[in-house]
């Protein structure tokens, strides 16, 4: 028996809360849609009265457990989203960037380990 391949979702969320959760939703559903089991971190319990590196423990933790990172809009831009895509990188995950439908863009594969093929 297969189980789903596990996609971490990344990208910029301190700040532009309500912006970010329709981004983290839309890449969510698509991915979803594919096959693929999303893990969102807008999505994970939170106490919300906790620090931005509690947080980010918390989002890391869940990340460890998935096959790979999905890199969405401003990710570069977003001091978390860089030490998720940091430690992604040193884990061998793969790493893809997503853009919104508006972008009418392809997905991209940014790290390609040795025999192994695809796109999300």
């Amino acid at each position: 028996m297969s189980r789903n391949f596990r996609v971490y979702l990344s990208g910029p969320i301190t700040g532009i809360e309500e912006k970010s959760a329709g981004l983290f939703s839309e890449a969510q559903k698509e991915l979803e849609s594919k096959g693929y089991e999303v893990v969102n971190p807008m999505a994970l319990i939170h106490d919300h009265d906790k620090s931005w590196e509690w947080y980010m423990a918390v989002d890391i933790l869940a990340m460890m457990g998935c096959d790979c990172i999905c890199l969405l809009p401003g990710w570069d831009k977003s001091r978390g989203a860089r030490l998720e895509h940091a430690i992604a990188q040193q884990k061998g995950m793969d790493c893809f960037f997503w853009f919104s439908k508006a972008e009418h863009l392809p997905a991209i594969r940014t790290h390609h380990p040795p025999g192994e093929a695809g796109y999300l």
